[in-house]
């Protein structure tokens, strides 16, 4: 049998808002069940069941245990397991490996076995479970776990919620979540639980808010542009939801620094598909800028206080001025960063993950439309390479404004470039190349305007202190000399670009 599970974790401020959740009693077909369950995990020694795709556990459900052979063979992406499951009673606590009904499958795992096979994690923990209707044809089990998982002489709690689906689609895993786990950030289970008891063993516990930057997605094979932007969204989505939980995790500034980059490809990858992603598409695209807008104020400060005023006070030791700017920004810094957490925490990035995995599953789930893929990829560079022209064609004489808007048009180029760019095998990776100088010249030109805003705008810091504004003074004085320094770059750069040939205009 074939399970389609979503697995999230929750912290306990999380569980218990989602155990008095409205929306969760109003789904229900009836009372919830609690259940305590025992699970012991076996292995061989090398964890060779393991290493085949194989977890082997006895699970006592009252007084009777229940032996489970399940398969895995696709990792858990986004939180969806969809492991092949058999199970059947046995007597007592005693493995019964003769009860595999499947021939192959049985001979399969006996062999694996000879070695010998022990116990080798542990799981227990109280098991909430209710059915729930959320629409009509859609029906599943909501459950929420809260015990610990254990592995030799080393325990962790175990808080989750599992959405195992008994009729629908995998799309509707993720509109359940979204309708009744409010508060944040998203923490899929990346692994099974036994998977997370071993991680104990190895002292690497799993779903540590790992760096996540993004990741080229295969569209060789792809032929359907809804399958194509299923894959493209799922990835941009999934690269911003691993950094949201990195912001509130850890202070490193590369966390609000891809969560924005994710949000740009994410909205990069809404325009491409617009016209197969309809009224979703607007309000996706409405929520990321919103949230970017919330990453960005940190990460402007992270790149003012890490990179800009470090790099100065470090050129002038002299100038105390810049101690006082350090501690002003630190303080201002801090109470963003307190809100930024807030935020992600909050039901607005919490609504924004779910329902972009939800548009980007059902997305996957359309079949038989017209559109190739080569053709409507071809389209979209056409379109991003002339907004880049429109301002490229007359570079010498660009405002500062115009200058931002090309960076932007130049972002949108690269981006699609780098997800659109796949159909197209490696030809696509020569053309970021090309377009790699141009967007770092004109990104540190945006730097340096982002740096002026917020050292003269209204929130201006120190505005009394005169070593502070004379150290203002020396940042904003070099940035600017260097922006008419790096210019001329900017218009070399473009002109290569102009002169290289499209990847996707093929002879």
């Amino acid at each position: 049998m074939k399970e389609t599970e979503l697995k999230i974790l929750l912290s306990p401020d999380q569980e218990k808002r989602l155990r008095a959740s409205p929306a969760l009693r109003e789904m229900s077909t009836g009372p919830a069940r609690t259940r305590r369950l025992l699970s012991i995990y076996y292995d061989t020694e090398d964890h060779a069941l393991r290493a085949n795709g194989y977890s082997l556990r006895l699970r006592r459900v009252g007084r009777q245990w229940i032996q489970t052979l399940k398969c895995v063979t696709t990792p858990i992406q986004n939180g969806l397991s969809t492991p092949e499951e058999v199970e059947y009673p046995v007597r007592g606590q005693r493995l019964d490996l003769s009860r595999i009904p499947d021939d192959n499958l049985r001979e399969d795992v006996i062999g694996l076995a000879k070695p010998g096979l022990g116990p080798v994690a542990r799981t227990e923990f109280n098991r909430t479970e209710r059915r729930i209707e959320p629409s009509h044809g859609v029906a599943a089990s909501f459950v929420i776990d809260q015990g610990e998982v254990s592995a030799g002489s080393r325990a962790a709690p175990l808080v989750e919620a599992e959405i195992e689906l008994e009729s629908g689609s995998p799309a509707d895993l993720y509109a359940i979540a979204g309708k009744v786990i409010r508060l944040g950030p998203v923490r899929y289970s990346a692994t099974s639980k036994s998977e997370r008891a071993l991680a104990l063993l190895r002292e690497t516990p799993d779903d540590a808010p790992m760096l996540r930057k993004a990741r080229r997605v295969d569209l060789a094979t792809v032929g359907s542009v809804e399958v194509a932007a299923s894959r493209i969204l799922a990835e941009a989505r999934d690269h911003a939801q691993s950094n949201f939980v990195r912001i509130v995790d850890t202070d490193d500034p590369s966390g609000p620094h891809q969560a924005r980059v994710a949000l740009r490809r994410f909205r990069t990858g809404l325009s491409a598909f617009r016209k197969v992603l309809g009224p979703a598409g607007v309000s996706l695209n409405d929520a990321a800028r919103q949230i970017g807008g919330v990453v960005g104020a940190l990460r402007d400060l992270d790149v003012l206080i890490d990179e800009t005023l470090a790099t100065f006070a470090t050129a002038y030791p002299q100038e105390h001025g810049f101690a006082t700017l350090a501690k002003t920004l630190h303080d201002r810094r801090e109470r963003t960063r307190a809100d930024v957490r807030a935020y992600m925490a909050g039901p607005h990035a919490t609504a924004f993950v779910f329902h972009a995995a939800e548009v980007s599953a059902r997305l996957a789930e359309e079949t038989g439309r017209k559109k190739t893929l080569p053709g409507h990829a071809a389209k979209v560079m056409d379109k991003r390479l002339r907004a880049v022209a429109e301002y490229g064609e007359r570079i010498e004489t660009l405002t500062i404004d115009e200058r931002h808007e090309m960076r932007k048009a130049l972002k949108k180029l690269r981006y699609s470039a780098d997800m659109l760019g796949m159909v197209y095998g490696d030809e696509a990776l020569g053309y970021v190349r090309v377009i790699k100088p141009l967007q770092k010249v004109l990104g540190a030109l945006n730097d340096a305007a982002a740096a002026e805003m917020m050292l003269t705008g209204p929130d201006a810091p120190d505005t009394m202190d005169t070593h502070a504004q004379r150290a203002v003074g020396l940042i904003l004085g070099q940035l600017d000399a260097r922006a008419e320094m790096l210019w001329p770059r900017a218009m070399a750069g473009w002109r290569t670009l102009a002169d290289t040939r499209p990847f996707w205009c093929r002879a």
